[in-house]
């Protein structure tokens, strides 16, 4: 249809320069919000002129707010111009906004492209789509809010995508999914690759199914018969797609899901239970295979069933409160914590999550470090994070370097040596045998293994040096260099710290000789 094209051109040319306005923006520091506004006016305006070849558009205003990061256009009207039978098309839109939001501690990005109080009349679609939503009870498209979430982090592409909205007094959607890894692909049959991790849309009655119900016939609208007719129906045209024992399965929930909502039509909810931590591969074979599609995913539908994790009990909660987490297995006090950072089951808490994660941590919990580390990094504790790190780096986790190289881009040199002299020492350090002095030198210089101290790296890399391993003068070299990135008077207590600690290496190479 060429309305809808030139409707998708007309958008498509709105969103572009708002998407560039949005980005020129976060580039600019001087006088924001008059510089903002002003490029935010001036580029839309460019954007909107070139539209209007396409249709009559008008706006009321146009704003980069910088407190809420998000752009928006208000009052935005447009008309297409038609070449087809389907004059009186008009499109109103209360407003446009889209907003990004970039995380550096973590390395993700949120992006939400959303309107609200869109009216589409009647006229814009063709005379066998009005009929169909007349039958529904529709006239004009109204849609109270339309919106689209994004979230991206590049360290993993783990990427989460929500799509949720609203039609007026009819019903309200939700769409999402999650997924453990996705990028757009250049030279491929698909245009992404992605491993899905979970998936579910839902929809809620707000008076749909009022309106289609009066224009069905009574077998369609009566619990114990509508079921099987639709199962019956929907089996006949699965059955050369899928084998007979997925289409008994797949009409056997259907039949119950369809007297269960005419029961009671409040909502349907279909989401997928895949059973493989890593997720299913998005790739060119499932996607040729229906059978095996479906196996995969493993669809299941519920009605009037909201898709949540389970709720935080009264029991668990006011056990927490009152500190008494050692009455929980571990496992569930860590799902607990997740849920009280996330916010889904119970109401977000971070100082409850805090609580929990540094209860585990001190109880030698890997996973409980990791997340009190990524919960620090979202709130700027970057000091604390550090020391977390150090933690996990004494235990021998090899994902410490990983969590030290994102914090210490946070912290300047002092801090950082600072943060080091408080975790570790390396004077409680054991003897070791001699092939393993540059070993530990590395280790204490990187993270891997140990806690990160310069010092330490020092210490047992002027040992390595004096049993002839020359591996160890980088670490020397790269130690000694760093009273040329302190100020003046720090780089002064450096030097003097490293010819203390030369005494100390000095004072154990003494005793290994005799």
């Amino acid at each position: 249809m060429k309305i809808i094209y030139r409707f998708s051109k007309i958008i498509s040319v709105l969103l572009i320069l708002s998407v560039s306005t949005s980005a020129s923006a976060e580039g600019l520091s001087i006088d924001p919000i008059k510089i903002i506004n002003k490029i935010s006016n001036r580029l839309f305006e460019i954007g909107v002129s070139t539209a209007r070849s396409f249709a009559e558009i008008s706006y009321e205003d146009v704003r980069y707010d910088p407190n809420l990061e998000t752009f928006f256009v208000s009052g935005l009207k447009i008309i297409p111009f038609s070449l087809e039978a389907l004059d009186g098309c008009e499109i109103d839109m209360g407003a446009l906004n889209i907003s990004g939001t970039r995380n550096e501690n973590l390395s993700s990005e949120q992006f939400s492209i959303g309107v609200s109080d869109l009216e589409i009349n009647q006229f814009c679609f063709p005379l066998e789509t009005r009929a169909m939503l007349s039958l529904s009870g529709i006239s004009n498209i109204n849609i109270p809010f339309l919106k689209i979430d994004i979230g991206h982090e590049y360290k993993s592409a783990a990427t989460t995508f929500a799509l949720y909205g609203e039609l007026q007094d009819s019903v309200s959607f939700t769409m999402g999914a999650d997924l453990g890894y996705f990028s757009v692909a250049t030279n491929s049959d698909l245009t992404f690759v992605a491993k899905l991790q979970a998936l579910h849309v839902r929809f809620e009655n707000n008076g749909l199914w009022e309106n289609i119900s009066k224009q069905l016939p009574k077998q369609f609208v009566q619990s114990g018969i509508a079921g099987t007719g639709v199962s019956l129906f929907l089996a006949q045209e699965l059955k050369n797609i899928l084998n007979q024992n997925l289409v008994d399965k797949i009409s056997g929930q259907v039949a119950q899901a369809v007297d269960d909502f005419i029961e009671e039509p409040k909502s349907i909810t279909i989401s997928t239970q895949i059973s493989s931590a890593d997720g299913v591969n998005l790739d060119y074979e499932i996607f040729q295979n229906p059978n095996l599609t479906y196996i995969r995913l493993n669809p299941v539908i519920s009605v009037n069933n909201a898709k949540q994790s389970k709720h935080v009990s009264k029991s668990d909660l006011d056990k927490i409160l009152n500190g008494n987490l050692s009455g929980f297995e571990t496992k569930k006090l860590f799902e607990l914590g997740i849920s009280f950072n996330s916010g889904i089951g119970t109401i977000k808490n971070s100082n409850l999550s805090r609580k929990i994660f540094e209860y585990l941590a001190s109880n030698g919990h890997e996973k409980a470090n990791e997340m009190l580390i990524d919960l620090y990094l979202s709130e700027g504790s970057f000091s604390d994070a550090y020391i977390v790190a150090q933690k996990m780096g004494s235990q021998g986790n090899k994902n410490a370097p990983t969590y030290l190289n994102t914090i210490e881009k946070q912290l300047s040199l002092s801090e950082i040596i600072q943060l080091q002299q408080e975790t570790t020492n390396f004077k409680e350090t054991k003897n070791k045998d001699e092939p393993q002095f540059y070993s530990l030198a590395r280790g204490y210089l990187t993270g891997n293994s140990s806690p990160k101290s310069y010092e330490s790296a020092y210490f047992w890399a002027l040992i390595a040096k004096s049993n002839g391993d020359v591996r160890a003068n980088y670490i020397i070299e790269k130690v000694e260099a760093l009273k040329n990135k302190l100020p003046e008077i720090e780089a002064n207590i450096w030097s003097n710290r490293l010819k203390e600690v030369q005494d100390e290496a000095g004072g154990y190479w003494m005793k290994r000789i005799n």
